[in-house]
């Protein structure tokens, strides 16, 4: 299991939002 799949199962929304800002 990745960092980033754990983060999305903890948080979808705090995994999305500094990935909007990025674009």
């Amino acid at each position: 299991m990745t960092p980033i799949y754990f983060l999305y199962q903890a948080e979808p929304v705090a995994f999305i939002e500094p990935w909007a800002d990025l674009v």
